[in-house]
Order: C-alpha cells, then structure tokens, then sequence
C-alpha cells in the first residue's frame, strides 16, 4: 500500500449516544443500530470503536463487552461517558482520539462510504450530508475529522457537531433511517437488500500453497483485485468465507490469521477494492489441539459460514453466488442454496467477468 492510500484509512468511528430519550440498541430488522453502525463501518476496516454516552443510557457496557463476538473479528471498543454537549463531549474525548476519525450520530444510519469520506477529508475535515426519509431534511450523518480539528467544533442544530468551516462534502444517496424514543424500525433491509459474492480465499484470492498463515507466504492471485473492484461497482456484498484448520493444526494462530485478514483488506483497499465482510473456521475432526478439534457446520462443505453472513446482512440469496477452487466449495454453495462456479486458478477478473456476463 502507498503512504498516500495507506494515510487514507481511518480506523476509529465515534458514535454520539449523548441524548437520555434516544433508543440507541433500537432494533432494525432485529440487528441493534448501534451493532448495525459497527458492522457498517468494519466494511471500511474500522476496528476501534468509541461510544460517546450519557450515564443513564443502560445496556451499553454489556452490548459493547458482547459486540466483537457478534461480529466475529477483532475490535478495541470502549464505552466513555458524557454530560456535556456533542461538539464538547468530542473534545473531552480528545486523549482518546485518533488522529484521524469519523462520527457519526448513533441514532441515525446512512449507507455511507467512509472510504470516500476520508479521501475527501486528507487534509482536513469532511462531512457527509444526506436527507431523512421522514421529512426529507438535509442531515449531517457523518464527519471525519482531524483531531486538530476539535477546536473548530461549535454546536449545533445537529446531533453531529461540525467544524465551522474549510470542509468538503459528501452528498449521500439513499435511504437515511433515524430512530426515536421506543422505535423499532423493519423497513429498511429490503432497501439495503442486493447480492453477494462469497469468494473462497486460499485458491481463489491468493494461490494455494499450503496453510498461508502470514503475509511473507502470501501470494496474490492474478487479477485479483480488479476482480474483487469489479465485483463491488456491479452492487455485489463481497465476503470471503474460508477454511483455516492451519489454526487448529497448530501452524499459526488465531491472531496471526486475523492479522494477515487485515493485510490483506488493506492490500484491497489500497487498489479500490473492498472485501466486506469474512467468516473462516478453524475447527477440524483430526486436529491434535481439542480446542479446535470437533466437526463443525462452518466447515465447508457445510454451509455455516456462508448462512451466517446471510443472516448478518441482507442479502438478495437469488443472485447471490460462491467461486471456489474445490468441490467442498460447491457443496457450501448448493447447501447454503446458492450457486457455486469452480475456479481453476488462472486470471480471477476474467473469470469474474465472465459469471457477470450471464448475470
């Protein structure tokens, strides 16, 4: 990655949850806001979450604390209470900040691209304005700042506190969803309902050479990337779902696996590309560790992996589909009911462009 597009990705967001009458764990379409906002976000490689919240919102300090295992990936997320106003409740979070970051309003969702937000905001702020499907105002439904910039903040009309002045703006298409004191909200995964792409990793993303457990093993395959940017300007989810009994045999490590995920999403990125989300498992029948030794429905030919990212996001099943290098991915794929194409490892675009044609 280049130190320009490396300097690009902001990896904290901070959610206002700083009004006592807002139902900030309200459900959409059974998925807490708050866990929706952070699901959200990790699509952009955010792993460090700040909740900004007033005292008398319960149920935080235990969504947090159960979050990262909802979610399935690692995350640094930290409740910090405020009676203070937004814009000076951000300032006394200062210490806490990074130096680089976006917030957003907690009870409020906007299918906001942060990459884009951040590149806009390179050298200083941006700000991403939409309108609300109630009464279809102009709405700030993020920020990204500079923690230079915490002494521009003002207050405002807003939940979300803006510098006052020297930002570029993202204009936001599509739903915004807000919700109030009590709401339940279930109108709005049929809006941001689309398919997916389930890319098996190892053979597919990368060549295959035997349990790759870190970046030095890595190698991409060719047209990997272009495949995967491909992919997300056609409208795809793109998630990778992959076998990683490496872990269980003891040849790397959980955190190593993780930390290569994060290379990898990095690496992407880096060439316009996004993997949004990613399920592996680590579990396998023959391994010596007993912690990992078991047979699990998330191994593929099992289709866990696959429904469970169903199940977090709203996906259209119909013209979904799963590209795999073995026949155990095909059977993940008619198990999970979607169809499965067999890659035979040569150029990953071209064979991408071709399932699209059909499309």
């Amino acid at each position: 990655m280049s130190a320009d597009e490396g300097a690009r990705t902001v990896r904290q967001i901070v959610l206002l949850c700083l009004d006592r009458e807002m139902s900030y764990l309200a459900p959409i379409d059974d998925i807490p806001l708050l866990q929706l906002l952070v699901q959200e976000a990790g699509r952009y490689r955010v792993d460090d979450v700040l909740l900004l919240a007033q005292p008398g919102i319960a149920g935080l300090d235990a969504f947090a604390a159960a979050l990262p295992a909802q979610l399935h990936r690692p995350l640094s997320i930290r409740v910090e209470r405020s009676t203070l106003p937004p814009h000076a409740a951000l300032q006394a979070a200062s210490p806490l900040l990074h130096d680089r970051f976006h917030v957003m309003d907690g009870s409020l969702w906007a299918e906001v691209d942060l990459d884009r937000l951040s590149a806009l905001a390179r050298t200083g702020s941006a700000i991403a304005m939409a309108r609300r499907d109630d009464d279809n105002s102009a709405v700030p439904v993020a920020v990204c700042l500079m923690r230079q910039d915490l002494d521009r903040l003002t207050p405002a009309s807003s939940a979300i506190p803006v510098p006052t002045d020297g930002s570029a703006t993202l204009v936001v298409n599509g739903p915004v969803c807000a919700v109030g004191p009590g709401s339940h909200l279930t109108t709005h995964r049929a809006q941001r309902r689309k398919p997916a792409v389930f890319l098996d990793r190892d053979g597919v993303l990368n060549i295959d050479h035997g349990y790759i457990g870190s970046i030095d093993r890595l190698v991409w395959m060719p047209g990997a990337a272009d495949a995967v940017r491909l992919l997300n300007e056609r409208g795809y989810y793109v998630f990778v779902v992959t076998n990683q009994s490496g872990i269980g045999r003891g040849l790397f490590s959980d955190a190593a696996y993780f930390e290569l995920r994060r290379e990898m999403h990095d690496t992407l990125a880096a060439a316009g590309a996004r993997i949004d989300d990613e399920r592996h498992c680590p579990f396998h029948p023959d391994v010596a560790d007993p912690a990992y030794r078991r047979v699990s429905s998330w191994r593929k030919p099992e289709p866990g992996m696959l429904l469970d990212l169903m199940d977090a996001w709203p996906v259209d099943r119909a013209r979904s589909f799963m590209i795999g290098d073995k026949s155990s991915d095909m059977a993940a794929a008619r198990n999970a009911g979607i169809a499965g194409h067999l890659f035979s490892g040569d150029n990953l675009h071209d064979f991408v462009a071709g399932i699209l044609s059909q499309y």
